[in-house]
């Protein structure tokens, strides 16, 4: 059993939800007090026998009698929340970076967010992974940004950071509701891997990250080795990270399974569970725990968030597919969702494009303006240099306005302000250079 459990929040809540649950499920096996943690109830002496109870039970002399034989999975049931497994639920499990290489950052990111949406009446679960950089709308907010962005905006772990997250997730899939979370420092890894004693793997990327570095190929990796390997994105893109800790999610587990290490679970337990955050109550944890009894590796369902890279004024965003997301909510959910063609990804990635074709126009006019006066600075007096300098960086200035919440509204400016810009240099400035050029030279008074 204890395996079961660990392969099913392995997968669905990388190795942090993991290690909680499945330290749950073995103190319930093996501990059976630890079942009534946080009930009030507590097993210290057996439960009295009345003595007409046990004149009906004669016991052989010289015999013990034997124990009964419980059944984990009806002992799960007895302690879990019955309501909670008549319905579908929806959690987001998120993974935060705040460990010492990044301290001075002063605010932290979901790094990682998989939605794990739990059918309990199919025995499916399906896990969708979104990329950190979706360029979604942010809940409570009236922009879009990067979906990891919602956390902080929410005010993190002091504030509301959780709820935005989650609200975050539910109006990138049209409403579709997001009931609990599960949140856990990404350095989990790290301690869970150390705890097993590290593992064999062949990583298919070479890097260096804070002084260390990796080689390409099969190799023994340690817990630094492998989160610094989860962290790395900048040899090909955050997308690629995603896959590589997706990879290295199945290989842990492979490990903890093939080096019969289960019964450790405990011990890894009490290393990282300072780090773990949720709103599941105990009995719904036994309740996956139950659930997790009965499904098998056939029945976790993987998606991913489909769409193509984006950018917009210099920063990299991951834009979304909404035609796909659309299926994939139909195919998942059942259900029908409206979209907005304005968020698609290639609707975006045009209008972006559009921005940098204004901008590199209004560079563009600049510049030749800038040499034209450069090479007739004998015609142009102080004043019209003045005035010159001055429109060239009013254009520039509106050029350089960045608004990555929303595009659409910087581009017409630019154009308009280019527009002015060259009818005044070439209908006024120039015409008037050019007119100076074209007067006669007057010729030297002789003297006889």
């Amino acid at each position: 059993m204890p395996l079961l459990v660990l392969k099913y929040v392995l997968l669905a809540a990388l190795a942090g939800v993991l290690v909680y649950a499945g330290n749950l499920a073995y103190g319930m096996f093996f501990d059976n007090s630890y079942a009534f943690q946080n009930t009030g109830q507590a097993l210290a002496t057996p439960p009295p026998v009345s003595s007409e109870t046990a004149a009906q039970q004669p016991v052989a002399s010289g015999e013990s009698t034997p124990s009964a034989t419980i059944d984990p999975y009806e002992l799960l049931l007895s302690q879990a929340d019955l309501n909670f497994m008549e319905n579908r639920v929806n959690i987001l499990v998120l993974g935060i970076d705040e460990s010492l290489e990044r301290s001075d950052w002063g605010s932290f990111r979901t790094d990682t967010m998989i939605l794990v949406s739990i059918d309990f009446e199919t025995n499916n679960v399906y896990m969708i992974s979104l990329p950190r950089d979706s360029y979604v709308w942010i809940y409570g907010q009236n922009y879009r940004a990067r979906i990891n962005t919602a956390f902080g905006a929410g005010g993190g772990y002091n504030g509301r950071g959780f709820e935005y997250a989650m609200n975050t997730v539910s109006l990138l899939f049209g409403g579709v509701p997001v009931n609990h979370y599960v949140c856990f420092d990404i350095t989990v890894v790290k301690e869970v891997v150390n705890a097993i004693g590290g593992l064999y793997y062949d990583a298919d990327i070479e890097f260096t990250m804070n002084g260390r570095h990796m080689d390409k190929g099969y190799q023994y990796m340690d817990g630094q080795a492998v989160l610094d390997y989860c962290r790395e994105r900048h040899v090909d893109s955050d997308i690629g990270r995603t896959a590589r800790q997706r990879a290295m999610i199945m290989a842990i587990f492979e490990e903890m399974k093939n080096t019969a290490q289960i019964q450790d679970i405990p011990d890894i337990y009490s290393a990282v569970t300072g780090n773990i955050y949720t709103d599941l109550t105990f009995e719904q944890i036994v309740s996956l725990a139950a659930f997790a009894m009965n499904i098998g590796l056939e029945d976790l369902h993987e998606y991913y968030l489909e769409g193509d890279y984006l950018n917009i004024d210099g920063t990299s965003f991951w834009g979304v597919n909404q035609y796909e997301k659309r299926d994939m909510v139909k195919e998942i959910f059942g259900v029908d969702i409206s979209i907005s063609t304005d968020d698609h990804v290639t609707v975006l990635q045009s209008l972006a494009a559009e921005k940098r074709a204004a901008v590199a126009a209004a560079e563009a006019a600049a510049a030749a303006a800038q040499n034209y006066v450069s090479a007739n600075l004998d015609y142009i007096d102080g004043t019209e240099i003045a005035d010159f300098n001055t429109r060239k960086a009013a254009l520039l200035a509106v050029a350089a306005v960045k608004d990555t919440k929303d595009v659409g509204p910087t581009i017409e400016p630019i154009v308009t302000a280019t527009q002015e810009f060259n009818t005044w240099f070439n209908t006024v400035f120039k015409l008037a250079i050019e007119a100076k050029k074209a007067e006669p030279t007057p010729t030297a008074t002789v003297t006889p």
